[in-house]
């Protein structure tokens, strides 16, 4: 269900009583009209603040290719970013931070300097990577990204090529004519193991006591704080794992989905995560999805310990928490602008918080 639909749905259900939620009233009523006008408002406040910037850049004499390079550059390089982290932190766990000392070494040397502008990215261990970097990672764990690339030797072939590419582009240079069509048939190249990625990681199963007796302690209990949670909060948490394609073991490449369901009493996702920041045992999220407004995934590495059930318990309560902290009824209408710019690990609208939209399809880039 597509977000104006689940708006719609929200639009003429029948609104919960004060009395069916703690710590607050409930939600107002959302009328259809107000819904439909609100789309159109934020479809024109879109275009103003995303497209028109665009079109005058080239209207002001910036070459049209040099725009479409950089953002085919940027689909590219990010991908190999996201999927470099997604691999290392799937395999090392919470010590994956120990295989890119340099690069985060790099960070903490040079982000002081830009504190006054923070990023989302700020926090990244990898956001300081370069393509060299990113490079070196996969070549020392190749086993972990063979099913996602090229063969190999293709692969450091494609790579040398790229790295002049980029170079213009840091650079500000002149494109070469084909520089645009090198980096489209790169993404072309790349696309079936990005699909392959996606559906391992929206490939989920049920988590049990009895398929999974060494995650029983995540489970212990959960039925009544999800009954408490549903009568509440109207929220429910499902809990899945899937495994990433190089596994060889049950334990091995494992990740934790544990999702939840908001309902009519969505949660506010920066409230979320600023709690979050005074967690233990952060680094064991590999991301936080938003799916919609009433749907939240937390993706996280397993613990031989009760580390893992914490956290899950913590962000439990962060979306629990949260969802008394929205201070008006815009709230509703903006929730996307409310996520943008959170942190690295918060995706909302990208190929992990859409992976299972993907499993039948035959492209992500194009």
């Amino acid at each position: 269900m597509d977000d104006e639909s689940r708006l719609t749905e929200v639009a003429f259900s029948e609104a919960p009583t004060a009395d069916d939620f703690e710590g607050g009233p409930a939600p107002k009523r959302v009328s259809f009209r107000r819904v439909t006008q609100e789309q159109r408002i934020r479809e024109r406040q879109y275009r103003l603040t995303h497209i028109v910037p665009v079109e005058n850049l080239i209207k002001w004499g910036v070459p049209a290719p040099a725009l479409a390079l950089y953002g085919r550059w940027w689909q590219l390089e990010r991908w190999i970013r996201d999927l470099v982290q997604l691999e290392l932190q799937s395999c090392y766990r919470a010590n994956w931070k120990s295989k890119v000392t340099h690069v985060e070494q790099r960070r903490l040397n040079q982000a002081g300097g830009v504190a006054y502008m923070p990023s989302a990215d700020d926090a990244n261990p990898l956001g300081y990577a370069d393509l060299g970097d990113l490079q070196k990672l996969i070549d020392e764990d190749w086993h972990l990204f063979e099913y996602a690339l090229i063969p190999l030797d293709r692969w450091k072939g494609l790579l040398s090529t790229l790295a002049a590419v980029r170079h213009r582009i840091a650079h500000c240079r002149l494109s070469h004519g084909d520089d645009l069509a090198r980096v489209e048939q790169a993404l072309r190249d790349l696309d079936a193991g990005v699909l392959r990625c996606l559906k391992s990681y929206s490939s989920v199963e049920w988590v049990t006591p009895e398929s999974d007796p060494n995650l029983a302690r995540l489970l212990d209990g959960r039925s009544d704080a999800n009954a408490h949670a549903l009568r509440n909060y109207d929220t429910r948490l499902r809990l899945h794992k899937s495994h990433r394609p190089w596994s060889t073991a049950e334990d091995s490449g494992l990740l934790y989905h544990a999702r939840w369901h908001c309902g009519r009493n969505p949660p506010d996702i920066r409230h979320v995560w600023d709690y979050l920041m005074g967690v233990d045992n952060l680094d064991m999220l590999v991301h936080l999805n938003v799916y919609a407004f009433d749907d939240v995934e937390a993706v996280i590495t397993p613990s031989n310990g009760p580390e893992s059930a914490e956290l899950i318990d913590a962000i439990f309560e962060a979306v629990l928490t949260s969802q008394s902290h929205r201070q008006t009824d815009d709230w509703f209408y903006s929730w996307p602008e409310c996520v943008g710019f959170v942190d690295y690990r918060v995706h909302l609208d990208d190929y992990f918080a859409k992976a299972a939209d993907f499993s039948n399809a035959d492209s992500v880039f194009f």
